[in-house]
């Protein structure tokens, strides 16, 4: 009896265990249901506080947001009025841009001209300058060549001409006569057609005493005349009245005398 009564404890043990465990399993189940629901509740409330909130939120913010916008499309419009301006102040830049930059266009080339043009001149005056060096040379040989034809043949004149000193001046005086009578007194017979031309040189000092230059044109009366050079010594009067002494005239016994060279 006793066995069966142990028995029946034991299994009333046993069964009290399952049930204590199935109750504990339900209890936690039907708490979490109610902790779900409660929770559930809970946060649906909060969450219809919240969407208020954030409607109240969202409506204000989208009225703000709207001002700004309006602001923004007022701000724009300006902007677009300003851009549009200044498109045509930009169209207006472009237009003077390529003005400017075709006259820059038109200078380039006009320079690159002149610079060819300078190049050449320059290349020219190079030129010139090495030709003007070999003229200046040649006209160097020839000036010289000149200078020395010129004397031989003003020397070669000078053989034509002879100079009388020491004849008294006298006014209205006629050169041809006084040398034609020179010759005359001297033995020489002179024509007029034997001077091409004849005068009287004036002195340094300004008086009339110079020496009588003549240009003969017959040479055969030019050198009798030198033939007799030092026989003028002895013509004691020339013929002339009253002439002035001449102060070459006064130192050989008051001879009047001519000398010629």
């Amino acid at each position: 009896m006793e066995g069966k009564i142990d028995e029946l404890n034991k299994k009333l043990e046993l069964m009290e265990s399952r049930i204590t465990k199935n109750l504990k399993l339900e209890l936690r189940a039907i708490v979490g249901d109610s902790m779900r629901d409660i929770l559930e509740e809970s946060i649906s409330e909060h969450d219809r506080k919240i969407s208020t909130q954030i409607n109240e939120s969202v409506l204000n913010n989208t009225q703000q947001m709207a001002e700004k916008l309006e602001a923004m499309f007022q701000q724009n419009d300006e902007l677009v009025e300003k851009l549009e301006c200044l498109h045509m102040k930009n169209s207006k830049l472009d237009t003077d841009l390529n003005t400017v930059k075709a006259s820059q266009n038109f200078i380039n080339a006009e320079f690159e001209i002149q610079k060819d043009y300078l190049m050449k001149l320059d290349q020219m005056v190079k030129d010139l300058s090495e030709s003007n060096k070999s003229l200046l040379s040649l006209c160097t040989t020839l000036q010289k060549r000149f200078d020395t034809e010129l004397e031989d043949l003003a020397q070669y004149i000078r053989r034509e001409n002879l100079e009388f000193h020491g004849i008294p001046f006298k006014n209205d005086e006629n050169t041809d006569r006084i040398i034609v009578d020179l010759g005359r007194r001297l033995g020489i017979t002179v024509e007029r057609l034997d001077l091409s031309i004849s005068h009287r040189i004036p002195r340094k000092d300004g008086s009339n005493t110079g020496p009588i230059i003549v240009r003969f044109t017959n040479r055969n009366i030019r050198n009798q005349f030198i033939a007799k050079k030092y026989d003028t010594t002895k013509i004691k009067d020339f013929g002339i009245a009253d002439s002035p002494k001449n102060p070459k005239c006064s130192r050989d016994s008051g001879q009047q005398m001519a000398t010629f060279i």
